[in-house]
C-alpha cells in the first residue's frame, strides 16, 4: 500500500529500466523501440519520461515529468541557463517525488517500466537528487531497477574519448547504486566513421583498456593510423 499526498493506492512488485547516458546517445529512441518490442512479445510496457528539458518524445507516454516542472519553466522564473535549470529541475523533483510515486502507483500492475532520464553529467558526477528519487521511488513503489547506460559508438573511433565513456559510465554506476547494463548505441553508424583501433569485442567487454593508450596521440577515422591487431595477439596466444 503507497499512501502520497494524493491518495492511496495498493501495488505489488514490480521492475524496470532507469535509461541513462550523455545528451543524443539515443535513450529516447531506445525507450520507443524496447516499447515496441516488449508490446509485440505480449508485454504491457509503460515509459516515464523524467526529462524535464524532452518535450518531443517518440514513444507512447504514461507519465510525464514535465506536468511538474519544465526546463524553460525553470529559466524563465529563477532566470537559469539550461544546466542550471536542469539540476534545479531534478532537485524539484526530489522536493515532490510522491507527486511520482502517486503517478506510477497508477499503472497497472504488471507493467515493465522504463524510466527516460535527462542526459546531463552534472546530474550524475555533481549531484544527488537523481539517485535520491530514484531509490525514493525504488523503495516506495517497490521497484526493482537496473540502469541502462548508452554510450554513442562515435565514442569507439577516438581513444580519449572511449576511456571518457568508460569514467563516465563507471561514475554513473557507483553514484546511482543500480545493477548496471552498459549499451553502445547507434552501431548501425560504426561503417561511416572510420576505422576502429579494436574490434568490437574489444568495447564491449574492456578486459584491457590500457591497450587503447597508444592510440591517444593518433589522428582518428584514419585507415593508416588505426590497425586492428586484436587477430595477431589471437593467433600468438594460440
Amino acid at each position: 500500500r503507497v499512501r502520497g499526498r494524493f491518495g492511496e493506492a495498493v501495488i505489488g512488485m514490480r521492475f524496470g529500466q532507469v535509461i541513462v547516458g550523455p545528451p543524443a546517445s539515443g535513450k529516447s529512441v531506445y525507450c520507443n523501440g524496447l516499447q515496441q518490442y516488449l508490446s509485440a512479445l505480449g508485454r504491457n510496457v509503460k515509459v516515464i519520461n523524467l526529462d524535464f528539458a524532452n518535450d518531443a518524445v517518440p514513444y507512447d507516454l504514461s507519465v510525464d515529468v514535465r506536468e511538474l516542472q519544465t526546463v524553460e519553466g525553470a529559466m524563465a522564473e529563477h532566470g537559469l541557463g539550461p544546466n542550471g535549470a536542469l539540476t534545479y529541475c531534478a532537485n524539484f523533483l526530489l522536493e515532490n517525488v510522491d507527486w511520482l510515486v502517486d503517478k506510477i502507483a497508477q499503472l497497472p500492475e504488471d507493467a515493465y517500466l522504463l524510466l527516460d532520464l535527462p542526459g546531463q553529467v552534472e546530474l550524475y558526477t555533481h549531484d544527488t537528487s537523481i539517485k535520491q528519487v530514484v531509490h525514493a521511488i525504488a523503495k516506495q513503489a517497490d521497484l526493482r531497477l537496473a540502469s541502462v547506460q548508452l554510450i554513442d559508438c562515435i565514442h569507439c573511433v577516438e581513444a580519449a574519448r572511449f576511456i571518457s565513456a568508460v569514467l563516465l559510465s563507471l561514475t554513473t554506476m557507483l553514484r546511482l547504486e543500480l545493477p548496471h547494463v552498459n549499451v553502445i548505441s547507434k552501431v548501425d553508424l560504426l561503417p561511416s566513421l572510420g576505422v576502429l583501433p579494436f574490434n568490437m569485442d574489444f568495447f564491449t567487454e574492456v578486459h584491457d583498456l590500457p591497450r587503447i593508450l597508444r592510440f591517444l596521440d593518433q589522428r582518428p577515422g584514419a585507415d593508416d593510423d588505426y590497425v586492428d591487431d586484436d587477430d595477431d595477439d589471437d593467433e600468438e596466444e594460440e
